[in-house]
């Protein structure tokens, strides 16, 4: 299963739709971790699964999804009930809580992928408003019945190779 993971977009929706057009047949499921600021029954969000961030005031989105995908169990939320921005510990916690195995999470605009007793945890980084040395980034996840690989790309395409990771 392939899946593409984006976060922060923070009130981009027809760059969205631009931007997840070509990629809709590429991939098997779209999650969003939050701070769209778009409405629930906007084109831009079609199909995809979107939890709400502490930016997402004109929505209803839920603030956590629990995923079960064949084996694996993985945990949506953007990450800023749990303090991501100071520490993954209340983020991992809570993943084990609910038996899952991969956190995604939003809020820092950093992308980032760990692991953290025995949770991977993965930041897809911002499209609209990145923080670090990427310009943009979004990942995609490949999930077979015993290996997870996480891809991260710049907005227009280009690998980011220093952030791949093969679990």
């Amino acid at each position: 299963m392939k899946i593409l993971v984006l976060s922060d977009t923070h009130g981009w929706e027809e760059e969205l739709v631009s931007f997840l057009n070509p990629l809709r047949s590429q991939v098997d499921l779209i999650l969003h971790a939050g701070d769209s600021e778009l409405a629930e029954d906007t084109n831009a969000l079609m199909d995809v699964k979107t939890v709400a961030g502490n930016c997402d005031v004109f929505a209803s989105f839920p603030s956590e999804e629990i995923l079960d995908l064949g084996k694996h169990r993985i945990q949506l939320t953007h990450g800023h009930y749990e303090g991501v921005k100071s520490s993954l510990g209340e983020l991992v916690r809570k993943a084990q809580d609910n038996g899952a195995s991969i956190a995604i999470y939003g809020h820092t605009h950093i992308p980032k992928v760990q692991r953290v007793d025995n949770v991977i945890t993965i930041n897809p980084g911002s499209l609209r408003l990145p923080k670090g040395p990427f310009k943009g980034s979004y990942c995609m996840i490949e999930l077979s019945e015993d290996k997870i690989s996480i891809d991260y790309f710049t907005m227009n395409g280009s690998p980011i190779e220093e952030l791949q990771a093969r679990f």
